[in-house]
């Protein structure tokens, strides 16, 4: 993503991360590989679970993950480079 984050600004589209880690070692991260988009942080890991990205794998971590989310706020494909055309609602609150 970083690489790209020009290419993806430049069409009206944000990147946003989402860490589940302590800020204090996420920023040092953060800083060290040079992330250009913002990073929000959610050490409740309610985001994840809400976006079914949790403990997948029996890690008791956040799972990576890509989505594209139009201007809407609709789920457009789980993947950045899948070329599908079906959108998708919101995550159940």
């Amino acid at each position: 993503m970083q690489d790209k984050y020009g290419e993806i600004t430049a069409r009206n589209a944000e990147v946003i991360a989402v860490t589940t880690q302590d800020l204090s070692f996420a920023g040092e991260a953060i800083d060290t590989v040079g992330i250009p988009f913002p990073v929000a942080y959610d050490v409740t890991t309610s985001v994840p679970r809400q976006w079914e990205r949790f403990d997948n794998f029996g890690t008791e971590l956040a799972d990576a993950a890509v989505f594209v989310i139009d201007s809407e706020g609709c789920w457009c494909g789980n993947r950045w480079a899948a070329t599908t055309h079906t959108r998708y609602q919101r995550p159940r609150s």
